[in-house]
């Protein structure tokens, strides 16, 4: 498994392979609190996902790439300056 951080909204909800399951949701204060799934929470809200990485292994990762590329174009370090 692999836990990701991500925003509701931003189409994660249907990226996300079977046995993905919500496990905190980010407060305005900047902490995490516990919950049961993403239901009833707001767009924009941060979220912390756990995501079976069984797929990976049976060769299925097709299924992950809109996971991957989203992940990279949003975390992706950008070049340092002068470099």
């Amino acid at each position: 498994f692999a836990i990701i951080e991500s925003e509701l909204g931003d189409g994660i909800e249907e990226r996300l392979p079977p046995g993905s399951m919500a496990l905190a949701a980010g407060e305005e204060d900047g902490r995490f609190r516990l919950i049961p799934d993403i239901a009833g929470l707001d767009r924009g809200t941060r979220v912390l996902i756990l995501v079976p990485l069984v797929p990976f292994r049976r060769g299925a990762d097709a299924a992950f790439v809109p996971l991957r590329d989203s992940y990279i174009t949003r975390y992706a370090a950008a070049p340092a300056s002068g470099s």
